[in-house]
């Protein structure tokens, strides 16, 4: 169902974002609540968004790059203005090569217990970190974007298919721009529907002449 869909999206995305907002929250969570962020956005795998390092990223030109990814195949992807802005704030922040850092700074991000804990409760059901990438092309699918673009943003294999091996850019996908900010732009609206939904309207009282 799309709208149930929309509105567990939207919801998760409220939960991330409002972790990261709140200063009583440990560094770490913060960390783990953008990367979660992150993984929701672009659609990649959990080692593709803890071993970022901040030379394969480029905010001003709205990219990041993955030097010697699962298919071997080297590659730059867009970033949506969403995104770029969530790595506006942790680059105020840098402490370590990482973009994701571990609590200690010096590695990546292992593991995000608690907020896979939280996102379980929204959907009703264990969720991983992998099944975000998975809601990806599930969110992809709803934007009408075409199948073969879906994969080249998730970097899935396409040596089987001829066409785009030979006539296609796959190793540089700055163009799906576009592609990518409907993504994010769609996953936005949701948490701005699921965020007015909670608000509840009070009738209002009028005062009675004396």
């Amino acid at each position: 169902d799309t709208k149930e869909r929309g509105g567990k999206v939207g919801e998760v995305w409220n939960l991330l974002r409002s972790t990261r907002n709140n200063p009583y929250e440990l560094t770490i969570t913060h960390t783990g609540a953008d990367a979660l962020s992150f993984l929701l956005l672009t659609g990649c795998r959990w080692s593709e968004m803890a071993t970022l390092t901040w030379n394969n990223v480029n905010i001003d030109e709205q990219w990041w790059y993955i030097p010697d990814p699962k298919n071997r195949n080297p590659v730059t992807f867009p970033l949506s203005d969403t995104c770029t802005e969530i790595l506006k704030e942790r680059a105020k922040e840098k402490k370590s090569e990482f973009v994701f850092p571990g609590r200690s700074g010096s590695s990546y991000i292992k593991y995000i217990g608690s907020l896979i804990d939280e996102i379980s409760k929204i959907t009703g059901k264990r969720t991983t970190a992998h099944d975000l990438r998975r809601t990806f092309r599930a969110i992809a699918l709803e934007c009408n974007i075409e199948l073969w673009k879906t994969k080249l943003l998730m970097n899935h294999s396409v040596k089987q298919d001829v066409t785009i091996c030979n006539y296609t850019e796959t190793s540089d996908l700055r163009y799906l721009q576009p592609e990518i900010e409907m993504i994010a732009t769609w996953i936005t609206k949701q948490a701005a529907i699921a965020k007015s939904e909670k608000v509840i309207a009070f009738p209002s009282r009028r005062v009675k002449n004396a």
